[in-house]
């Protein structure tokens, strides 16, 4: 966040740097047109005012065909007034024309990149303000993951409400090695692509979509578009809980370190030697024992 903000922080000194700059813009730009109007031999027109008009128009509404037909119809009048006779148009004439017409022009463009650029600054404030709000709103929230490894599902309850249920494929119940095993496992990271590997069943550097690890035995919660045919009917897996990549998307992107999955059903109990996170496998009075005061 720290980059994006930062970034952000430029765009909107830049639009607001431009902002500034979009009158000096109109009053440069008057100016100039008077010079040339002046050194070119041209009258003192009534007329001089409308010079800035087009950029004016352009720098509120932005519509730069419509300030191409203002600076045509200004240098039109330009020309006839200072020729209101035969209409006769010297080099001096076609110089201010084509003078006033440009400056308008110009003005119409830079109106038009500061106002695209302002409204590209809001949009990008709404988005990285609404992605605040959604990241705020799930470090605030409560989430915990049941499953149940006979019943082949997966809950996610927040804050009491549960949000989804998912099919799965747990470990296979028949291999020992193999097995999910039951306890209450903690969200120790995150990976949006992992290779897993495990000689003793013959494969390696197999990677998986959007693993999130659970224990240190190698049980991971991933996406694997291969077990599909599985997930909610039957355990083929080799310890972890398998999703489709989908599904295991959106997990991934409401689960948070630290965060609880209780795992029921399996013929294997998580233990103390499972992983570095192993404070739920004890109960109270085991747990009371470790503590130095019981010494």
């Amino acid at each position: 966040m720290t980059g994006k903000g930062s970034t952000f922080s430029n765009q909107l000194g830049k639009m607001r740097s431009w902002g500034a700059a979009a009158p000096l813009a109109v009053i440069a730009t008057a100016i100039v047109c008077v010079s040339v109007v002046r050194l070119t031999g041209g009258r003192n027109s009534e007329l001089l005012p409308l010079v800035s008009l087009p950029i004016i128009l352009a720098v509120v509404s932005c519509t730069f065909e419509r300030t191409v037909v203002l600076g045509l119809v200004v240098s039109f009048l330009q020309l006839y007034f200072q020729n209101p006779g035969s209409f006769e148009i010297t080099r001096a004439d076609a110089i201010r024309a084509l003078t006033l017409n440009t400056m308008a022009l110009v003005g119409a463009v830079f109106a038009r990149s500061v106002l695209k650029e302002r409204s590209e600054i809001e949009q990008e404030r709404k988005r990285m303000l609404q992605t605040m709000e959604e990241k705020d709103a799930l470090l605030n929230a409560s989430q915990i993951v049941k499953g149940n490894t006979t019943q082949h599902t997966m809950q996610v309850i927040r804050d009491g409400q549960q949000i989804a249920d998912y099919p799965v494929s747990y470990g296979l119940d028949s291999d020992p090695g193999r097995v999910t095993h039951s306890g209450v496992h903690v969200v120790m990271s995150k990976h949006a692509t992992y290779s897993m590997s495990n000689p003793r069943y013959n494969y390696t550097d197999v990677n998986v979509p959007w693993a999130v690890r659970i224990s240190n035995n190698g049980e991971f919660i991933h996406g694997l578009a291969a077990s599909v045919w599985a997930q909610g009917k039957k355990n083929v897996s080799h310890g972890c809980l398998n999703l489709s990549p989908a599904r295991a998307k959106e997990y991934f992107d409401g689960v948070l370190t630290g965060d609880p999955v209780e795992i029921t059903g399996s013929t294997q109990t998580l233990t103390a030697e499972d992983g570095d996170y192993s404070d739920w496998t004890y109960d109270w009075a085991s747990w009371q024992k470790l503590s130095a005061l019981a010494r």
